[in-house]
């Protein structure tokens, strides 16, 4: 038996849920995903926990940010913020398909490592998608790989996991 009940939006009634609904897991892509990629870097030795960022990222250590490390930013205690809409300045860059580039991703990824941190290094634990972006950018410099590629190779494939997929880009 297979059925399908509900809306896709809370906003929107009129959405149907149908059995082929295709869900956004959106904040789960950190476990799922880039927690599990950057471990499997720190396995095969490319990245080290205890490393600070700026070591991998060089431009990453300004305002404050120079002693923040990988394990910092896993458990969200970098004192970087939570959350920046990025999606709304990118978007009105004006270009066509910008926002699904990787210069938009390049762009985001300036754009986090301008950041100043809200809190002391290690005295807050703050749920931040922004360390998760710069977690996603320490694993596609460290695998030559884009993290949607290094995701499907050496994760999603593996483990003959073929639904799972993400947008190569997910602008916080």
């Amino acid at each position: 038996y297979e059925r399908a009940v509900g809306s896709r939006r809370l906003e929107i009634p009129d959405a149907p849920v149908a059995v082929d609904t295709v869900f956004d897991l959106a904040s789960l892509t950190k476990p799922l995903a880039t927690t599990i990629a950057i471990l499997m870097l720190v396995r095969d030795r490319r990245l080290d926990l205890d490393e600070r960022v700026a070591r991998y990222l060089p431009h990453f250590g300004v305002f404050g940010k120079s002693g923040v490390t990988i394990r910092h930013l896993l458990n969200h205690s970098s004192g970087l913020a939570a959350h920046r809409p990025y999606y709304r300045e990118a978007s009105g860059l004006g270009r066509l398909n910008f926002l699904a580039s990787r210069e938009a991703r390049a762009w985001v990824y300036e754009q986090v490592q301008r950041e100043r941190l809200e809190a002391p290094l290690g005295t807050r634990v703050a749920y931040s998608d922004l360390g998760f972006l710069v977690l996603g950018q320490l694993v596609e410099n460290a695998s030559a790989m884009s993290l949607d590629q290094f995701c499907h190779r050496r994760i999603f494939g593996p483990a003959r996991l073929e639904a799972p997929g993400f947008i190569a880009l997910t602008m916080v």
